[in-house]
Formats: C-alpha cells, sequence, structure tokens
C-alpha cells in the first residue's frame, strides 16, 4: 500500500492511499455529482459510475475528502468532496496519479473532462494539462474534452 503525505491549509495533513471497500467511494461521488455536476450537464442527462482502474483515496484529517481512479495512462474520476474543494486537495490527487503513471512508465497521461466544467479545466491547466480534441459521449451527449500531459522528458 503507497502513502504520501502532504500538508495543506492551516496544517492539515493530507494523506493519499489505496482506496478500501469502507471509503465507501460511490457516496462520495453521489454527493459530489448531485452537488456540484447534475447543473453541468445537459438537462435530462444523468450519469453513472463507472470507475475504470486502481482508486487512491485523499484523507485530510482522517476523513475521506476526496478520490481517483488511475487506469494505465488514463487519470479517472476524480472527485473531491464540497467541503475540501478549494484547498489542494484535487491538485495533490492530480500529483499523486501523475507519479503513478510517470513510475509506470507512461509517457502522455489522458483524462476526459466535461466541456461545462470550467473549475476542473482550469485546475487541469494550473497543472500542465492541455486540452486536445472535443467529444461527444455517446450515452449522455454531453460534450466533453480529451486533455493530455506529457510526463516523460
Amino acid at each position: 500500500m503507497t502513502f504520501r503525505f502532504d500538508r495543506i491549509g492551516e496544517g492539515t495533513l493530507l494523506k493519499i492511499r489505496a482506496a478500501i471497500p469502507s471509503d465507501d467511494l460511490v457516496a462520495i461521488w453521489r454527493e459530489v455529482y448531485r452537488a456540484d455536476y447534475v447543473a453541468l450537464l445537459p438537462a435530462g442527462v444523468d450519469l453513472l459510475f463507472e470507475p475504470r482502474g486502481e482508486a487512491w483515496v485523499a484523507e485530510a484529517d482522517g476523513a475521506a475528502a476526496g478520490f481517483a481512479y488511475v487506469d494505465g495512462e488514463w487519470l479517472d474520476e476524480l472527485w473531491v468532496r464540497k467541503p475540501f474543494q478549494g484547498h489542494g486537495i484535487g491538485t495533490a490527487l492530480v500529483r499523486h496519479a501523475e507519479g503513478l503513471m510517470r513510475n509506470a512508465g507512461v509517457a502522455r497521461a489522458r483524462l476526459s473532462v466535461l466541456q461545462a466544467n470550467s473549475r476542473a479545466i482550469a485546475l487541469y491547466r494550473r497543472l500542465g494539462w492541455t486540452e486536445g480534441h472535443a467529444f461527444q459521449d455517446r450515452r449522455s451527449g454531453a460534450w466533453n474534452f480529451e486533455m493530455t500531459k506529457e510526463l516523460s522528458g
């Protein structure tokens, strides 16, 4: 099991670790999805939680604050709970995912992000990711960007 510790905010200890069943990532996803994401989707669209890869949890002072999945070259399903947003947890999860991919020999990391999710896009840009092509999700009809970041070099 891999652990990474960072300090965020006012002395808050952030630990990134492999997810365990009691983390209940579906409940965290549902909470953030309802609070932040539904308003970004076209009317009548409802998405499913379909994670891929290995799950990593950001724990802030013992509470599960967010999570991300890493699947080969893909950063998948990055979600941070509302009370923890804006405190560097998303940044820490992205950097952790990039490190995992780099250590696995991935040269170019990829993710997809809802075009309407300007806050997430701004985060990824700050961390050196660039937008690629736009595509429409076959099931939902929602428009997304594929973003990439060079990890080698």
